[in-house]
């Protein structure tokens, strides 16, 4: 089923994302021809960047923790630069080598 104007998005029904991967904002929502929605997001909360910091400190406890977190780096896409640099120190500096394939789910 395709849509002209697409699907809300499960988080933010204001924003209107893809027809067919039904997570990617469309254009209309803020992404002008080549100009990436990265540069319009504000920098995210030093608490909010603690809680996901102690949630990937948790995944191996709760492997849905990867599932909720994986929704989580979707829905702010746009701060994809900071979210990726957590990551990469969680993954180098904390990471057992049993959790990396967890964490690199993530990177999608």
């Amino acid at each position: 089923l395709r849509r002209p104007d697409g699907f809300e998005h499960d988080e933010d029904p204001t924003v209107r994302v893809c027809t067919v991967c039904r997570r990617l904002p469309l254009p209309r929502n803020g992404r002008k021809n080549g100009t990436s929605l990265a540069h319009a997001e504000p920098p995210l909360d030093a608490s909010f960047l603690a809680g996901i910091k102690e949630e990937l400190a948790s995944m191996e406890e709760n492997e849905q923790n990867i599932q909720s977190l994986s929704q989580v780096f979707r829905f702010y896409a746009g701060n994809a630069k900071q979210l990726v640099q957590l990551l990469a120190d969680f993954i180098t500096k904390q990471c057992f080598p049993w959790e990396l394939i967890h964490a690199l789910h993530l990177l999608d």
